[in-house]
């Protein structure tokens, strides 16, 4: 098995805070959150380089009793070697969540016609649960005062005013590994809206 290069290793880094917040509930879960990310981030910057939370993050709770169910920001690379690139985080499968459980991993026997590239594969498809987490993804917004609130992901994309040069990747673990891989062939598939 080949070593994971320096840049995957930092995208697994920067990509895993996400998850921070994985065992935690409450109101504004978003700003323990946000909290959370940009210590991680200034307190790894010498093994990572430095980064700075340029949207979210969102995170979506059926209520604020419950814990999260999904969790996404972008990471901006701020220093030399990692300028222009973008690094948006999903989170895993949060161990306290039912929701992920049993709906997002656990509905994958069913499957939903993906959408987005019906002229050029009428008939790709998709898992229930990976649908239901890709909407959430989709549709919830940042609140509070922290970057990009109000704004979706494609809003924050679309926002980006010099594009050149501009690296994107989207990664996460267990259940943000397939929402990373879904996300990303989403903003692949309609990339005119946003690039």
């Amino acid at each position: 098995m080949t070593p994971p290069t320096r840049e995957q290793s930092i995208v697994y880094h920067v990509s895993m805070y996400s998850s921070l917040a994985a065992f935690r509930k409450g109101l504004d879960l978003e700003a323990w959150l946000y909290w959370a990310i940009q210590n991680a981030l200034d307190k790894n910057a010498e093994q990572i380089g430095k980064w700075s939370v340029a949207w979210g993050p969102m995170v979506y709770q059926l209520d604020p009793a419950y814990f999260a169910v999904n969790a996404m920001y972008v990471a901006k690379g701020e220093d030399e070697a990692n300028r222009n690139t973008y690094v948006v985080g999903i989170a895993g499968t949060n161990p306290s969540s039912l929701f992920d459980w049993i709906l997002e991993d656990g509905l994958v026997a069913k499957q939903i016609p993906w959408p987005y590239a019906l002229a050029s594969a009428p008939d790709a498809r998709i898992s229930l649960g990976t649908g239901i987490g890709l909407h959430i993804l989709q549709s919830v917004v940042p609140t509070g005062d922290r970057p990009g609130a109000g704004t979706t992901l494609l809003q924050f994309l679309q926002g980006i005013r010099d594009k050149r040069g501009m690296k994107l990747i989207v990664a996460g673990h267990s259940l943000g590994g397939a929402l990373s891989a879904t996300v990303a062939l989403w903003l692949h598939d309609i990339r005119l809206l946003w690039d």
